[in-house]
């Protein structure tokens, strides 16, 4: 199945690399939505349709909604990806991008978003080679 939406995240963020997790354990429907990192070479072929390739682009998170194509950005994209989760996130998602709370949402986000390599460290690299014996990577 191919994926309904494309999340472009930052993978060399603590907090953004977490968040992936936390969404990919609680997806409806994991195989819909598509991670991707947005330092990777194949992030400007999602972008550059949008006009989102301005060196500030990376410093938001953004949401492709595939079949309506349409992008969403910073704090309307975590209300778009926690709407794809089982309840109670998909509520709170839903509840996020309420037009009555973009005056809290969207300066929340923008605070969290300027510090969040502060928050937590980049998750450590999977290993490439497994190092136990009868291990199959």
């Amino acid at each position: 199945m191919n994926a309904l939406f494309i999340v472009l995240y930052d993978a060399t963020c603590g907090l953004c690399q977490r968040s992936q997790l936390f969404l990919q354990t609680w997806l409806k429907h994991p195989k819909r939505v598509r991670f991707v990192d947005v330092h990777s070479q194949e992030a400007p072929a999602y972008l550059e349709p949008f006009g989102l390739l301005s060196d500030d682009t990376k410093d938001r998170m953004h949401v492709i909604d595939v079949e309506k194509n349409t992008v969403f950005q910073a704090e309307e994209a975590v209300g778009v990806c926690l709407e794809q989760c089982i309840a109670p996130w998909s509520w709170i998602g839903h509840f996020l991008r309420l037009p009555l709370l973009k005056g809290l949402t969207r300066p929340t986000y923008a605070w969290v978003a300027e510090r969040r390599h502060r928050f937590l460290p980049p998750l450590p690299e999977k290993p490439t080679v497994c190092t136990l014996r009868n291990c199959k990577p």
